[in-house]
């Protein structure tokens, strides 16, 4: 969230960042970092019983299929920055592009204009 007046710059940084990602790619070092939050998220968010829960029941749910932690931690260290920008690239394309915002506009025109930059 923020001050509706920052909207504009917001979403032009955003698509800016975008961009650079799709045209310069992530290093290694930026997956290692991602990677190494991802552990320490998975780990500590395991310390607890109902946390521990809620990992294997969204797993059960959302994809039928259920990993253990220690599977999950070995599929993560498995990740490349290949495969990030495999992905970043089929995920961030303008057109699966979409815009959602809450509060008083009186024109969404300059938003869409911003979009259209993408």
């Amino acid at each position: 969230g923020l001050d509706k007046g920052r909207i504009a710059p917001a979403l032009t940084l955003i698509l800016r960042v975008l961009r650079e990602l799709l045209t310069g790619g992530v290093t290694e070092e930026e997956v290692a970092h991602g990677k190494e939050f991802l552990r320490g998220k998975l780990t500590l968010g395991l310390e607890d019983s109902e946390e521990i829960a809620d990992f294997f029941a969204k797993q059960e749910l959302l994809a039928k299929r259920v990993q253990s932690p220690t599977e999950r931690l070995a599929a993560i260290k498995k990740v490349t920055a290949k495969d990030v920008m495999r992905v970043a690239r089929s995920i961030f394309q303008p057109s699966k592009t979409n815009l959602a915002l809450i509060g008083p506009f009186k024109d969404e025109k300059p938003f869409l204009a911003i979009l259209r930059r993408w």
